[in-house]
């Protein structure tokens, strides 16, 4: 059953007036809208802590989903970030332990 949204009477589920004030009923409200969520992006968010690559491939799914779901937006560009930062720091420390490596084979070699 729904109620009308104007004075409260009980209405048939097909009713498309209130019988007894003449409010047009729709959408009555009685039922909770439901909002979507982006649960790619806080997904992205929580593997970009663990897994880089992962988290960065979903950061930005999930902020091309936030602008459709208008939800997602901030958990997106921080899992971006974080992602982007593993990354960079990843690689920066290979380079120093290559680096390293090298020098220690270069030395061993002398």
């Amino acid at each position: 059953m729904k109620y009308c949204s104007k004075c409260g009477t009980e209405l048939v589920d097909e009713a498309v007036v209130c019988v007894k004030c003449g409010c047009a009923v729709g959408s009555l409200g009685n039922e909770p809208e439901v909002k979507k969520k982006n649960a790619v992006a806080l997904l992205g968010f929580i593997l970009s802590f663990f897994f880089s690559i992962p988290g960065l491939i979903l950061g930005i799914i999930g902020l091309v989903q936030s602008k459709k779901l208008k939800d997602g937006k901030g958990f997106s560009i921080a899992a971006i970030c974080i992602s982007a930062f593993s990354i960079i720091c990843f690689i920066i420390m290979m380079v120093i332990v290559v680096a390293a490596s090298v020098n220690d084979y270069n030395a061993a070699m002398a």
